[in-house]
């Protein structure tokens, strides 16, 4: 299912999940899901405080990856290809020494709480209020620099 595995020099990562299904007459490379994430130094005020790119009480100088979009087909949800998006991520952010995972997703947004939740990512602080509130996610990864 994963095909694609991007990594740029800004630590920019890119992965993408194709349908390599075949009909019999042709074979079908659709894409049915995409994870982009980009690396990120953790910052010295950032290191002592569980906050933008500090997973947990991670040192300065540790990297984190900040988890920009999730995207899988409407279709093709609830049916694992977000699940093993992620866990590419999470062994490539493993692979990378990141400390860990880090995103925001507007609170009003159920299906995508509870998806996080149930992955592990644990609640942190929240912005802004009203029908605009964000909610920081964390996952640790057990890994610095």
């Amino acid at each position: 299912m994963l095909q694609h595995a991007v990594t740029g020099r800004s630590g920019a990562l890119a992965i993408v999940a194709c349908d390599a299904a075949t009909d019999g007459r042709r074979s079908s490379d659709d894409v049915v899901g995409c994870i982009t994430a980009q690396l990120e130094e953790i910052i010295a005020e950032d290191a002592s405080v569980s906050g933008r790119g500090a997973p947990h009480s991670a040192p300065a100088g540790a990297c984190s990856l900040v988890l920009l979009t999730l995207v899988v087909r409407a279709d093709l949800r609830k049916q694992g290809v977000g699940s093993t998006l992620l866990a590419a991520l999470r062994r490539r952010g493993r692979e990378l020494k990141a400390s860990g995972i880090v995103t925001d997703v507007a609170a009003a947004n159920e299906a995508a709480n509870s998806f996080f939740t149930a992955s592990g990512f644990k609640k942190g602080s929240s912005s802004r209020g009203g029908s605009d509130s964000m909610i920081e996610l964390t996952l640790p990864l057990g890994c610095s620099n």
